[in-house]
C-alpha cells in the first residue's frame, strides 16, 4: 500500500522555493483552514489519490520537472475535492473564486490552459458547471477538453 501526504493547517502563510537536479518549484499560499489526505503516485503524480477541503485560500506557484511544467494561481472562499490524479475519476465543488493555469505534464497526460471566475463551480470527471465563466482548451488526463463559459466538458473536435 502507498503512503502519502496528510496535512491540516489553520491560519497558514507559506512561501517557498525548492530545486534539485530534475526539478524546480516556487510557490506562495495563505489559507484560514485546510485539511488534505492522499497517497503517492505510481510514477510522478500518476494514480495518486487526494481528498480535502479548504476555507479561504489563495495560492500561486510554478514548477518544472522531468514530467513537464505548470503554472497556476487561484483564490477561493471554499473548496472540497476528491479524486485519482491522471484519471477522469475526480470531483470538486468550490466557490466563490477565480483561477488561471497553464499545464503541460506527461505523467497525468495533461496539456491545458484556462482562466475563469465563478460564484460556484461543481465538477465530476471531465464535466464542469459553474455560475460564472471559464475559457480554456487542451487535454486533461488524456481527454480533449474545452472550457466554454458556464460549462466545460470533453470535446471530440479539436
Amino acid at each position: 500500500m502507498f503512503r502519502g501526504p496528510s496535512r491540516v493547517s489553520v491560519a497558514k502563510v507559506h512561501a517557498g522555493v525548492e530545486y534539485g537536479r530534475l526539478h524546480a518549484k516556487a510557490d506562495a499560499s495563505a489559507n484560514v483552514a485546510k485539511a488534505e489526505a492522499g497517497t503517492n503516485g505510481v510514477v510522478g503524480d500518476l494514480l495518486s489519490t487526494s481528498a480535502g477541503a479548504t476555507f479561504m485560500e489563495a495560492h500561486a506557484g510554478a514548477q518544472v520537472n522531468a514530467f513537464g511544467a505548470e503554472a497556476k494561481a487561484h483564490a477561493c472562499v471554499g473548496e472540497a475535492h476528491i479524486g485519482i490524479r491522471g484519471t477522469p475519476l475526480q470531483a470538486h465543488a468550490k466557490g466563490p473564486g477565480a483561477d488561471a493555469q497553464a499545464v503541460a505534464r506527461l505523467d497525468t497526460l495533461t496539456l491545458h490552459a484556462s482562466a475563469g471566475a465563478y460564484v460556484g463551480e461543481v465538477a465530476a470527471g471531465p464535466f464542469e458547471a459553474r455560475l460564472g465563466v471559464k475559457v480554456g482548451i487542451g487535454f486533461k488526463n488524456g481527454m480533449p477538453v474545452v472550457d466554454l463559459g458556464p460549462v466545460s466538458g470533453p470535446c471530440s473536435i479539436m
